[in-house]
């Protein structure tokens, strides 16, 4: 009986952070000014989202439901966020880098 009302209250607390997540989501989606572009109402959907998923693993992790695959799922998407990131500046500035290679090339060139 007791570990009912301790899964319950667990339960509750999870709701109530699930709740102020998605307020806040809500809340960040209206305050992202909207202009002529699609952008903005990307930005503003992103930051809705972001803020509903983080809210979402918070709550799972407090009512202590599947606690070791939210974890890893988080990790797992800051990751992928992190090497799309790195192959995008990579691909980006890979004009800017052969400039720079073919600097270096031309001094050791010069000064071999």
């Amino acid at each position: 009986m007791q570990e009912f009302f301790a899964f319950g209250s667990r339960l509750l607390l999870g709701l109530a952070i699930f709740g102020v997540g998605l307020y806040l989501g809500n809340l960040a989606y209206e305050a992202i000014p909207r202009g002529p572009g699609k952008a903005t109402a990307l930005y503003a959907s992103a930051a809705r989202i972001a803020i509903v998923v983080l809210a979402t693993a918070m709550a799972l992790q407090q009512t202590g439901v599947a606690e070791e695959i939210v974890t890893l799922a988080f990790g797992l998407v800051l990751g992928a966020i992190a090497v799309a990131a790195a192959i995008a500046f990579g691909l980006g500035s890979r004009d800017a880098a052969a400039g720079l290679v073919d600097r270096w090339m031309e001094r050791r060139g010069r000064g071999a």
